[in-house]
C-alpha cells in the first residue's frame, strides 16, 4: 500500500506539472485555462497541440470543446489517437485513466 501512495503522489506532481505546462506555454494559437489535470482529460487541447505541430492531420471540426462525459471525452482521445496512428506515433497511453 505504501508503494501504491507513493505511486498516485508522483502521478499526482507530474499532473500538476503537465496543468501548469499548458497553462504557461506561450503557443500563440493554445488558448488555454487549465486549473487541474482533469481540464485536460476531454482531450481537446491535446488534439489542438498535435494539430498546431502537424496541421491537418485532427479533424478538428469533430472535437468536443465543452465535453464533460465520459462517452463525450472517449470521442475526442478517439480522434487523438486516431491522428497519432496516422503519424506513426506510437504511443501507448490509458485512456479510461484519462477521462474518469
Amino acid at each position: 500500500r505504501v508503494s501504491e501512495r507513493a505511486d498516485t503522489s508522483v502521478m499526482e506532481k507530474e499532473a500538476a506539472k503537465l496543468a501548469k505546462w499548458a497553462t504557461q506555454s506561450n503557443l500563440q494559437y493554445i488558448q488555454l485555462n487549465v486549473q487541474t489535470i482533469e481540464d485536460l482529460s476531454s482531450g481537446a487541447a491535446f488534439c489542438q497541440l498535435l494539430d498546431i505541430l502537424h496541421h491537418g492531420t485532427v479533424r478538428m471540426h469533430k472535437i468536443n470543446w465543452n465535453a464533460k462525459l465520459e462517452h463525450e471525452n472517449l470521442a475526442n482521445l478517439k480522434l487523438l489517437t486516431t491522428a497519432m496512428h496516422a503519424l506513426n506515433i506510437d504511443k501507448k497511453f490509458d485512456v479510461l485513466l484519462i477521462v474518469t
